[in-house]
């Protein structure tokens, strides 16, 4: 029986984001198990002390997010489609013990940025209308920073970012996506990170999985490092599983290439329990995913999902984002977050473009 803990007034945390996390964390831990039917929404409200539209609130984003069901006069259900989370839990202690060690390949080559196309109406994806862009504000701002700006900062020496800047960033990171960060490495924008994780990655000949319906750059920035593409089947669920498991099993694949929270080109957003299957195939095959979180700004029926980042255990994702929707895509602006060793080797490639240049 799923009892919880009592919400806390915060101005940081609604009180049913907290409920749903609450519920969201039981099903994780097994104390909630697939097919578990959940007490009503009278009864949480007087377990919880909060009104019924609290409860609701908690309840809608959890089927959004795909963790429960909703059946008309049954209520809510866990979602059977879940993994059986406690044993998927053990099994993992079992087989992860440490963080698993990336390879890195060490050939260092260019690539052709892509060029947008000057149309007057221009429909091409991931430009939003930059004319309501508050240029004023951005304006004053830009003044403020170069008034307090301290030349030496202007040097090659913060290569994977400036300090005050990344504190920034993984300060929005916690507040917007929930992803807890120790380091980041500041890119322009998500090809140049794509470019160098390929560079860090890939040896000719080695194999990049990505959804056959994929993110054209980013194809060719794995082919620029020397990487043999392998296409994975789709369906309405997004990456098929066990699509994924046969390439897996065929081929000497070092990274996946996934958009779970907006697939490109299609827009669809690949279910939790989708999700868990493929992190878990790609733990069995030491295989790093490479999860380009973009549009995360634009949700409209619930908050987004959490990037699978944000639970990995065995620390075999690397975290991309770009601010091209909330600012401007012609300021190339992106991050990217992985293990430290990762962090270190990418960067280190950045530093050797940058002394080139």
């Amino acid at each position: 029986m799923f009892s919880g803990t009592p919400l806390i007034d915060s101005t940081q945390q609604a009180k049913y984001v907290q409920l749903a996390n609450q519920i969201r964390d039981a099903i994780q831990a097994g104390q909630l198990m697939p097919g578990d039917e959940l007490p009503s929404a009278r009864q949480l409200g007087l377990l919880f002390e909060v009104n019924r539209h609290t409860v609701m609130a908690a309840m809608q984003n959890l089927v959004a997010e795909g963790w429960l069901l909703s059946e008309v006069r049954k209520g809510y259900t866990v979602n059977t489609q879940l993994p059986v989370i406690e044993s998927v839990k053990i099994s993992q202690q079992a087989k992860v013990t440490e963080p698993i060690a990336p390879q890195f390949a060490y050939a260092v080559g260019d690539i052709e940025s892509p060029l947008i196309p000057q149309y007057k109406y221009n429909f091409a994806g991931g430009l939003p209308d930059v004319c309501c862009f508050p240029f004023d504000e951005f304006r004053r701002s830009m003044n403020r920073g170069c008034r307090q700006a301290n030349a030496s900062l202007l040097h090659y020496q913060s290569v994977a970012g400036e300090h005050v800047l990344k504190t920034q960033l993984l300060h929005y990171l916690r507040a917007a996506r929930g992803l807890t960060c120790d380091d980041i490495l500041v890119c322009n924008g998500s090809q140049e990170a794509l470019f160098l994780i390929g560079q860090a990655f890939v040896q000719p000949g080695q194999c990049v999985a990505m959804e056959a319906l994929g993110y054209p750059p980013a194809r060719k920035a794995f082919q620029a490092a020397g990487a043999s593409i392998v296409d994975i089947a789709q369906d309405e669920h997004g990456l098929c599983a066990d699509s994924l498991a046969h390439c897996l099993s065929k081929n000497d694949v070092k990274l996946l290439y996934l958009t779970p929270l907006h697939q490109y080109p299609t827009t669809v957003t690949m279910p939790v329990s989708r999700r868990m299957e493929i992190y878990q195939l790609c733990v069995k095959h030491g295989v790093f995913i490479i999860e380009d979180d973009y549009d995360h700004e634009f949700h409209y029926s619930c908050p987004p999902l959490q990037p699978m980042a944000a639970n990995d255990p065995a620390q075999i994702v690397i975290y991309l984002a770009t601010f091209s929707k909330i600012m401007f895509a012609g300021g190339a602006y992106g991050l990217c977050h992985s293990l430290k060793t990762c962090i270190e080797a990418i960067n280190s490639f950045k530093a050797n473009n940058q002394s080139q240049e």
